[in-house]
């Protein structure tokens, strides 16, 4: 074989043979490899490499080169003269063998890499020599010295690394973003495939380029699918990745930073795996996460490397070739700006997220001051472009974004200023302990951190506060700092319930005094503050307020400003300045008054642009003088005086509230059955008004500026409104009306929750059945009204507790009960009718517990009205189930009933209504026999001779029906076995009479047409 003409003669043999057939090309070029290594050099020179078949190889046009003749090609350059490497396309014109990675020789060999998936799924052996030449270092480098100094051999270390990580970038770039995955299924894998050869291979810096927009967003569509083909293999490539990312700290930094990049946050979500998840968990575990801080701060600032798609590429190597000119070309202005807010808004979201994923406390505190730095500077601060300014109390430098800030960015670094702010209890520093004493310490809240930062950025000159505070405004947020400082030094002094009201106080003024930079003070916060001093007394000190107080004769009590002030905060569209009033609203909502409860009432029950008749046609009493639902007060005084509203809110609700009274204090002096149709009309807030004026009036709907003179709440709301429709922006104003009432509903499912036994959740009660009937009937708001059921139904008619005790009072919890039974007797919704029903039951509760400490209750009234009405009114919409449950629970307003229920089974209109008052009468008695009631005992003896009446009725008017039979021989035992147990001095003839006993007896023995029900026979043994 070391014969010259031999190796030659076998040389071209073998190229002969790849010629003839393409899938013999490859095996061919293998063997000539193999059989090339083991000739000795000068056979080389003469007899292989002047070969004619392998020069027509080397020099073949590029066109028609293949996978093959390029790994060829690339093995043989070392042993090939230059004049050869000058003749072949497909190797670089340069005696640098890396030169075939720049980016102008390697759009050329495109074609060619693409074309080596034809071995698919087998890859193909230059990939592999290309992925080893890529972690190769080059040769063009000098080797250093040992006279040279210890800082230029870094440097040189430095400049080859920065080489090898731009060969990388070139060669992904080319090959495989803009080649193979924009291709068939085939070369997706292909590219799935060099990931897994690759990426082990190498740093952190270049795996950048590796993560590329184009191979993550075709990981996240093929993920999104389990049937897709690739979808085992995009898994493989995703875990491959995740485990590169995990043997590296750094690594892993990057990992987490182009997952989220390409999916703006929601890699997880998108992928349906956990991987940055998992890669979260490594970073707590090795303590990375302030690494991830400082990347993801550097991406916000927006530095230049960035604008570069997955590579760094500096301007000098840019102007070399065509693909850095490509790579740094300037895209639409538009477009970058859009493209760097987006990336903006997922970095502000993943800096928050991933604090809650620290379990290292002390990193977890120190990096919360980071991040709430970072916020303040960016959303209430504005300083140069690329600035960094040096803090001198921090001691350390803070740089500004190298681009300006968008508006909307801005704005939400406010709001989850704002959201960290308000949470700030949860984010204790280390060494905290959750369970301990609540106490509001300088050095341990984070919210005293932000007004110390504020203070550091206003001391640095080059930087300005975005909105310029004028010379009040600086006065008033002095004064609301003041404020603050001194709720911040309520410590362990007083009981945790007034730690707890400073605390959440603390919060709302924290959100107030952020807003201050965006819309200056308030007069909110100024009435807050009047609240702190009023609610803490001694323990907050300012003067300021102390003149002005002296001035004036008579101020309001503190929790009716408070309440307004929390309801005007209810109503703005900041999420955590709402969350912030809520949590005021829970510590002080054992303070409430009646009045305070009437002007949360209010809101619930505003309706827009509603027509009144609609909301009549819901409830048909019957009378024209009856009307329990609406009541519109119009003004003709200008709306935008807010002042002039309240005054006279508050005068038509104390002339209200007095015609209330005296209708009450008349309506106790009347009899319980006596004077029909003379009792007062109890309604919402006291207010009366007769149907026949509100039809009158029913044309005229309420418009934006009649809306404005009702409430100052609901003003500011539509002046918003009007506000934002003008730019033609905002949602509509019945939206926004609901989503408020929503929020105050809340508040009052809290109260409701936790003080079911105070007597304000009967003030309440009106309100939320106004609404409740507004929002049921067409046209109304279905979510609206499945709240309210659930807020009674559940936080209130369900509770183990109820208002009890001397602060309830009798006589209006009857009027209320007896305006609820009114409009459920005519109530055709069924939902609100269902409601009433629970309501009355539990007003029959608490009227009861009340007669046991005021004779003058009667309890059995309500239900005999309602009796009454429901055997002689056809429009009656009571079921008889109803009086069956008032019965069972109120066994004595049963027995008290019983004269009325046998008097309306023998006179009934209807055979229907005879078998429902039989049914009633029936459970009265199974309720009743056998337990020794002298109650029972008397009202039976009573009503014996009505009862002997109605067993002759019933027998000798038999009810047709097996149904309507068998209850009427249940009757009949339940009356029998009463007799027989509860008046055993007669026998049962002598109480009834002998004809009555005959068919009672010929009854309860089944001989009526018909069969005996079966649960009958054992009465037979009381006979």
């Amino acid at each position: 074989m070391a014969c010259p003409e031999n190796a030659k003669e076998l040389t071209e043999h073998l190229f002969s043979l790849a010629k003839r057939k393409t899938f013999l090309r490859e095996p061919a070029f293998s063997v000539f490899m193999q059989f090339f290594e083991t000739l000795p050099p000068g056979v080389l020179q003469d007899a292989v490499l002047t070969s004619k078949g392998l020069q027509d190889v080397l020099c073949m046009d590029i066109g028609n080169a293949n996978a093959d003749t390029l790994l060829l090609a690339l093995r043989l350059h070392k042993v090939l003269p230059f004049s050869v490497v000058e003749s072949c396309p497909v190797l670089p014109n340069s005696r640098n063998f890396h030169a075939i990675l720049e980016a102008s020789h390697l759009t050329a060999l495109v074609p060619i890499l693409k074309d080596s998936s034809s071995c698919h799924p087998r890859l193909h052996p230059v990939w592999a020599f290309l992925i080893e030449l890529l972690s190769s270092e080059p040769n063009e480098q000098e080797p250093s010295s040992s006279m040279k100094k210890k800082k230029k051999r870094l440097k040189n270390v430095d400049h080859m690394f920065a080489k090898t990580e731009r060969r990388v970038a070139v060669f992904w770039k080319t090959v495989v973003d803009n080649a193979l995955l924009p291709s068939s299924h085939e070369r997706k894998y292909l590219a799935m495939e060099l990931v897994l050869l690759l990426i082990p291979k190498l740093s952190a810096s270049c795996g950048e380029s590796i993560l590329s927009k184009e191979l993550l967003c075709c990981l996240l569509d093929i993920l999104a699918a389990k049937g897709n083909l690739l979808y085992k293999s995009a898994q493989a490539c995703l875990g491959s990745i995740c485990e590169w990312a995990k043997t590296d700290m750094e690594c892993a930094v990057t990992a987490i930073v182009c997952f989220q990049r390409v999916s703006h946050g929601k890699f997880d979500a998108l992928s349906k795996t956990k991987s940055v998840k998992e890669l979260l968990s490594f970073l707590n575990i090795n303590d990375g996460f302030l690494n991830l801080h400082k990347k993801l701060l550097w991406l916000f600032n927006g530095d230049k490397t960035i604008s570069a798609i997955n590579g760094r590429v500096d301007e000098k190597d840019a102007d070399q070739n065509g693909f850095e000119d490509a790579l740094f070309k300037e895209k639409n202005k538009e477009s970058n700006l859009k493209s760097l807010e987006t990336q903006r808004h997922w970095i502000i979201e993943q800096l928050l997220s991933s604090l809650k994923e620290i379990n290292n406390s002390a990193l977890r505190w120190s990096l919360q001051k980071e991040t709430l730095k970072f916020l303040v500077a960016n959303a209430l601060f504005s300083g140069p472009i690329g600035l960094k300014c040096y803090l001198k109390e921090l001691q350390e430098e803070f740089q500004f974004p190298n681009y300006p800030l968008s508006d909307n960015t801005r704005k939400l670094c406010l709001e989850r200023l704002q959201s960290m702010l308000v949470n700030t209890p949860s984010m204790l520093p280390p060494g905290s302990n959750k369970t301990a004493k609540l106490e509001i310490s300088a050095s341990s809240d984070l919210r005293n951190y932000f007004v110390e930062i504020c203070d550091i950025f206003d001391n640095v000159t080059e930087v300005s506060r975005l909105r310029p505070l004028s010379e009040d405004e600086k006065q008033g947020t002095a004064t609301l700092r003041l404020c603050i400082s001194q709720l911040c030094l309520l410590s362990s002094e007083g009981n945790n319930e007034q730690i707890e009201k400073a605390r959440a106080m603390h919060s709302l003024l924290m959100q107030l005094l952020a807003q201050t930079v965006t819309t200056g003070i308030s007069d909110l916060a100024m009435e807050l503050i009047m609240c702190c001093k009023k609610a803490f007394g001694n323990l907050i000190k300012l003067d300021i307020l102390d003149d002005g107080e002296s001035e004036e004769e008579e101020a309001p009590f503190f929790m009716d400003v408070l309440v307004e002030t929390l309801l005007s905060l209810l109503a703005q569209p900041s999420a955590p300045m709402r969350t912030a009033a809520e949590q005021v609203f829970k510590a002080f909502c054992d303070d409430l008054t009646e009045s305070n409860m009437l002007s949360i009432s209010k809101v619930i029950k505003k309706q827009l642009n509603r027509s009144r008749r609609d909301i009549a046609s819901s409830l048909d009493t019957g009378d024209s003088d009856e009307d329990h639902f609406l009541e519109v007060e119009d003004d003709d005084d200008d709306g935008d005086d807010d002042g002039a509203i309240d005054e006279d809110d508050h005068e038509l609700e104390d002339n209200n509230e007095s015609k209330v009274k005296e209708s009450r204090n008349s309506n106790s002096d009347t009899e319980g059955g006596g004077n029909k149709g003379t009792k007062p009309k109890v309604n919402d807030e006291g207010m009366t008004k007769d149907i026949s004026d509100i039809e009158d009036d029913s044309g005229s709907d309420m418009d934006d500026e009649a809306m404005f003179k009702i409430d100052v709440h609901l003003a500011k709301l539509l002046r918003q409104r009007r506000a934002s429709g003008e730019k033609g922006e905002g949602k509509d104003a019945q939206t926004q009306l609901l989503h408020f009432q929503f929020r105050v509903l809340s508040l009052l499912g809290y109260f409701f929750q936790k003080k079911a036994s105070n007597r304000l959740c009967l003030v309440a009660l009106p309100a939320l059945f106004q609404a409740l009937i507004i929002s049921s009937s067409d046209g109304g708001n279905p979510q609206l009204a499945d709240r309210i059921t659930s807020i009674l139904q559940s936080g209130l008619f369900k509770a183990k507790e109820y208002p009890k005790g001397q602060g309830v009072d009798a006589a209006e919890v009857a009027a209320l009960l007896e305006q609820n039974m009114k409009m459920a007797l005519r109530m055709k919704i069924k939902r609100v009718r269902q409601v009433l029903e629970s309501c009355c039951l539990w007003l029959m509760k608490v009227l009861q517990n009340q007669s046991l400490h005021e004779e003058s209750v009667h309890l059995d009234v309500p239900a005999k009205t309602a009796l009454n009405d429901f055997f002689y009114h056809r429009k009656c919409c009571l079921k008889a189930q109803f009086f069956r449950e008032i019965f069972s629970r109120f066994p004595d307003i049963g027995l008290n009933s019983l004269g009325l229920l046998i008097e309306s089974c023998t006179k009934a209109r209807t055979e229907f209504l005879q078998h429902k008052a039989l049914q009633l009468i029936t459970s009265i008695l199974h309720a009743n026999c056998g337990k020794r009631n002298s109650q029972f005992k008397v009202s039976l003896l009573q009503n014996l001779p009505a009862i002997s009446e109605l067993i002759v009725c019933l027998v000798h008017k038999s009810p047709n029906g097996k149904v309507k039979k068998s209850e009427v021989q249940r009757f009949s035992a339940a009356l029998m076995k009463a007799i027989r147990t509860d008046l055993p001095e007669k026998p049962v003839k002598k109480q009834i009479g002998k004809q009555a006993y005959s068919l009672l007896e010929s009854a309860v023995s089944g001989k009526l047409k018909g069969n005996m029900p079966v649960e009958m026979k054992n009465s037979q043994e009381v006979v």
